[in-house]
């Protein structure tokens, strides 16, 4: 019986003639070099005709010896996103593909009026403002960094909820700023909207962003130009400094349209909005990326957070106060190595937070009302304060904070002694103003609160106050939510994020949160002084309840013999 026998053979190729098969270059290796998934190293997809017969034939139209059908496809955001910012570059990712690439960011010009290091120019004497003279290279132009991962966490979304443009990046140098990413630089990046914000990105510089193929970074497919925004026009011939965060607002979105090149009160608008609507209700606002100008002090990196050294330097702005005192803040090549991460405290006598509750327990119908002082042991120069209190403990429910501002009473005139927001409350000649013991007293000063990150910024229009001692700052109104019993904590949060106090040039000074204080909700009490004491009965807070019995006189028996 004749038997038939089928031969099978398997053909390998080394298609780049290094000595390795083909199909052991595609194991064991991260990233795989085959971005297009059809089992030949991507160096052999590039071959026009297929004259090696291995299948694979892919067009390389710009000659980077890439794929076409890999290349990497970096893009300015649509509006809002596209607007020049302070201290963001924005960029659309969505067209990266399923294929690692690190993203490469270059300071490609950083030219700088002479006589003006805050207004750029492209050729001598083109400067605004009437400024004149040379049009200067920066030292730094070349710098390169590598975009980190970009992160969504909660800091990074106040005050609101993330969104789908709300993603993050820090940025940092390597192999000294060489063309040489680390491995763990390369990933797929799924954000689509990315917003790089770090110490290396200033105002008046143009950035390169560049997607680079692993294993070096060295093959990049396409790269986008992303400029930082000029320097705000305060009026015709004469220009401020950085402080011009939005435009006006635009009737059809209801939101603020992006920086307009003029620095005016829609900008301390803006900033309030923002700080209170965020994400969170249908008022005017603006996205957080145009109103984060510093992190916690002038100058400083960006924080993903909107507090009250963005105010301040809002504020500065308009009076045409220099963008910081410190001219390496302006210089991106001086920025330190590894991730920004939350200040070390700052040296000095810290200034102490005070807590004073209007009352210790209430009923679960009723508002607690959280006075905030601050206590400094010397004299201090106050410019700007931010306040976050934190609510913990309770049985069931929470203390929802309703509101947080300066109280203002009326001055004089016939409604003297009751609380207003404006003068218009006040009958005729009084004045609407804030408590005596107010840190800023009756001088000009912005506030704004956010109900989501129980936040209140408040800063002084111009200049610092000189206080020492106990000074009041603000009221906060929490009410129980239904349903809420039990003891509940309150306490200024102590993270130089959060809480804070800046001098008149925007400097972080020390501080430490104080004293807490104890509400109790539907309860009896908190102690044996909560519980009444009527003639022969006592009060003893037994699990917050109060317990009564009557104290009897001891008597002695007789003793008879």
């Amino acid at each position: 019986m004749d038997t038939a026998f089928a031969l099978v053979v398997s053909v390998d190729y080394d298609c780049n003639g290094d000595g390795i098969l083909d199909s052991l270059q595609l194991v064991g290796v991260d990233p795989v070099p085959d971005c297009n998934g059809n089992g030949v190293p991507d160096t052999c997809d590039i071959d026009g005709d297929d004259p090696d017969a291995n299948g694979a034939s892919s067009d390389d139209t710009n000659e980077n010896n890439i794929p076409d059908e890999c290349e990497a496809v970096l893009a300015i955001p649509t509006a809002p996103h596209d607007a020049a910012k302070h201290r963001y570059v924005s960029i659309d990712t969505s067209g990266l593909g399923d294929y690692p690439v690190a993203l490469k960011v270059q300071l490609t010009s950083m030219r700088r009026c002479s006589d003006d290091l805050n207004q750029a120019c492209t050729v001598d004497n083109d400067c605004d403002g009437g400024a004149s003279g040379p049009c200067d290279s920066h030292s730094d132009e070349g710098s390169i960094w590598w975009v980190q991962a970009p992160q969504q966490e909660p800091l990074g979304c106040l005050p609101g909820p993330c969104g789908d443009d709300d993603w993050f990046a820090r940025v940092e140098p390597r192999s000294d700023n060489e063309d040489a990413p680390f491995l763990f630089d390369f990933r797929k990046w799924t954000e689509n909207i990315v917003h790089i914000g770090d110490c290396e990105v200033v105002p008046v510089a143009t950035y390169e962003i560049s997607a680079c193929l692993p294993p070096n970074g060295i093959e990049c497919t396409d790269s986008v130009e992303v400029a930082t925004i000029k320097q705000p026009l305060i009026s015709p011939g004469f220009r401020g400094n950085f402080g011009d965060v939005a435009g006006n607002v635009d009737a059809g979105t209801g939101n603020y349209t992006p920086p307009d090149g003029n620095g005016n009160i829609t900008d301390i608008a803006a900033y309030i909005f923002t700080k209170q609507n965020y994400g969170t209700s249908n008022l005017p606002q603006a996205h957080p990326t145009w109103v984060d100008l510093n992190g916690l002090g002038d100058g400083q990196p960006p924080n993903y957070i909107l507090n009250v050294s963005d105010l301040g330097q809002i504020l500065k702005a308009l009076q045409s106060n220099e963008w910081t005192d410190d001219p390496g803040n302006l210089n991106p090549g001086g920025c330190p190595d590894g991730p920004v991460g939350r200040p070390s405290p700052p040296g000095g006598t810290p200034i102490e937070f005070t807590l004073v509750a209007n009352d210790d327990i209430i009923d679960a119908e009723e508002d607690v009302k959280i006075d905030v002082y601050m206590d400094a042991a010397s004299t201090v120069d106050i410019g700007a304060f931010e306040i976050r209190l934190k609510v913990t403990g309770g049985t069931a429910g929470e203390l929802l904070m309703q509101d947080a501002k300066v109280q203002k009473f009326c001055n004089g005139g016939a409604n003297d002694g009751q609380a207003c927001s404006v003068p218009a409350d006040c009958a005729a000649p009084g004045t609407c103003d804030p408590t005596a013991d107010y840190v800023f007293g009756t001088d000009t000063a912005y506030d704004a609160r956010s109900l989501v990150t129980k936040q209140l910024s408040n800063a002084k229009a111009s200049g610092g106050a000189s206080v020492t001692g106990l000074k009041y700052l603000a009221t906060y109104t929490f009410q129980p939510s239904q349903g809420a019993t039990g003891v509940f904590t309150i306490e200024v949060e102590e993270d130089y994020n959060l809480s804070f106090f800046n001098d008149s040039d925007g400097v972080l000074l020390a501080s430490q949160g104080g004293a807490t204080e104890v509400v109790g909700v539907g309860i009896d009490c908190l102690d044996d002084s909560h519980c009444e004491q009527i003639a022969c009965r006592t009060g003893t807070c037994v699990d917050y309840a109060c317990i009564t019995r009557c104290l009897r006189p001891r008597t002695s028996k007789a003793v008879t013999a």
